[in-house]
């Protein structure tokens, strides 16, 4: 999960493994960026396995980042 947040593929990957499942047509494409940018700076300044207790599931730690995103001001999420 960890390389499709550095090379900015999250979303597309995404995409890519649900298909029509997953609807991500709710965000602009700038929003989307930020919400990558805020998944990169989260994971390169946290220790999911210390602090979360997630190893190895990705999935769970996308759920994990879109939680502390939720607790966030929108202005302290660039």
């Amino acid at each position: 999960m960890h390389n499709k947040i550095f090379s900015g593929s999250l979303f597309d990957w995404l995409t890519g493994l649900f298909g029509d499942k997953l609807d991500f047509s709710l965000f602009t494409k700038e929003e989307i960026n930020k919400i990558e940018f805020f998944f990169l700076s989260f994971s390169e300044n946290t220790d999911e396995s210390r602090k979360m207790g997630i190893d190895k599931n990705g999935l769970c730690l996308l759920v994990v980042y879109c939680f502390e995103g939720a607790q966030r001001k929108p202005e302290d999420i660039r």
